[in-house]
Parts: structure tokens; C-alpha cells; sequence
């Protein structure tokens, strides 16, 4: 038996809530966070991380509850001067508030044998003290009332394709660390694919060499300066 995940979203921004005036192009622009939600959706049920289970991967299925909050970032965290960034205990510090808020599970809410995983989709142009000034996502781990707990931040893209990107690295990385093995999505920042018209990002497999793969994906290699060019499509996995 593997590891099993529970995960939670929550969308810090008020950005993130639907518009009547905003029609969501996934390549291109802003969307809401039932854009958001269906793309994680479809990295959880699509087979996307069955490669994972090489790894004592079980299970991962979307949890009950999802947080949009009702206010923004503090306005310092987007001034351009790292210094002035949020640090990895404000995220902590937000999900517990949105945890006491009733907007999110505790994890102590969690199955026996399931572990929480709470992904946080933070609003463009905010800037991280802890890490370097471009960072786009991290994952680590908090404790509330005497239960443990993933979560990972993820900045938002240029579109729902760039953020998507983006959740699935933080999200296979996150449930990688937690079994053992590592950051195996750091050497494979070139390989993306679509599943299920979600795009995602490719990991390493011991399986397959050590090789990225993205199962029951077509994989594309992006080299820099022509994103348009498709080396060697292959389907990886089922």
C-alpha cells in the first residue's frame, strides 16, 4: 500500500473569484479559480502522476473544501524589492487562518493513512523573501494542532497553462520529498505536455532511465528561444 494524499486549494486574491466579463483563454490571460480547480482535477484523476507510484505513490483526490479568500496579499509583498517579499510562515499563517475560518479541512480532518496537501495559487507579481527573487512555487511541511501537513505555494503564471505548469511541478514534488526521493521535477523544467488539455510538467523516472516522462501525455521538449518547436512526441505511460 502507498502513501495516500488528500489535496486542498485555496486562492489567495481576489482576482481569483469568476466574472461574468471574463472569458478564460487558457493559453493566454487571467482565470478564476474554478479554471484553476478543473486543471487540478485533471492532474489527480488523469493517471498524470501513476508514474509516481515506482516511488510508494497510492493515491491523491481533490478534498471538500476549497478557500478563495475574501482579500488580497499585502500590497508590500509586490513591491519589487525582495525584502519586502512574504516568507514561507505567511503562507503557513494564511492557510491556518483560512483552516480557523472554516474555508479548509484541518488536517487532522484528514482519513487515516491519508496525508494533506494544502496548494496555494498566489496572485501575479508577488515576491518571495525566502527564496530567490524569481522564485514561482515551493513545497515544505507545517503541524497544526498536533497533525502534519504539506502545502506548497505556486505564483500565478501568464495563464492558466503557465500556472498549471507550475502546480503540477510543485504538486509531484511535494508528494516526491514527502516519500524519499527528492526534487525529481528540477531536471525536467523542458518537458511539458498536455493531459486531458491541462498542461503539465514532465518528472524523472527511475523506470524509465531517469528519463522525464509524463504518463498519458504527449511530452514536449521546449528548447529556449522557439517554444513552437516539438522535438520527438512520444506517448509515456497509459
Amino acid at each position: 500500500m502507498g502513501q495516500d494524499f488528500v489535496v486542498q486549494s485555496a486562492y489567495w486574491g481576489s482576482t481569483f473569484r469568476p466574472s461574468q466579463q471574463q472569458q478564460t483563454d487558457p493559453a493566454h490571460g487571467p482565470f478564476n479559480w474554478l479554471d484553476m480547480n478543473g486543471a487540478i482535477f485533471e492532474m489527480l484523476y488523469s493517471g498524470y502522476l501513476s508514474g509516481l507510484d515506482q516511488y510508494g505513490f497510492g493515491s491523491a483526490y481533490l478534498g471538500s473544501r476549497t478557500a478563495v479568500s475574501p482579500d488580497d496579499p499585502p500590497a508590500a509583498w509586490r513591491s519589487g524589492n525582495q525584502a519586502d517579499g512574504f516568507l514561507d510562515d505567511d503562507i503557513v499563517n494564511y492557510l491556518i487562518r483560512e483552516i480557523e475560518a472554516g474555508r479548509l479541512n484541518a488536517p487532522g480532518d484528514a482519513q487515516t493513512g491519508e496525508l494533506p496537501l494544502y496548494m496555494v495559487i498566489l496572485p501575479q507579481g508577488l515576491y518571495s523573501k525566502d527564496h530567490f527573487n524569481a522564485a514561482v512555487g515551493m513545497h515544505y511541511s507545517f503541524d497544526y494542532a498536533g497533525a502534519h501537513a504539506l502545502c506548497a505555494w505556486n505564483m500565478q503564471g501568464d495563464s492558466l497553462h503557465d500556472t498549471s505548469k507550475i502546480v503540477s511541478h510543485e504538486l509531484v514534488e511535494a508528494i516526491s520529498a514527502q516519500l524519499g526521493h527528492g526534487e525529481i521535477a528540477d531536471d525536467c523544467l523542458s518537458t511539458s505536455g498536455y493531459v486531458r488539455n491541462t498542461m503539465v510538467q514532465g518528472y524523472k523516472s527511475d523506470q524509465d532511465g531517469g528519463s522525464c516522462v509524463i504518463p498519458g501525455a504527449l511530452t514536449r521538449k521546449l528548447p529556449p528561444g522557439n517554444p513552437l518547436f516539438i522535438h520527438e512526441p512520444h506517448l509515456v505511460g497509459v
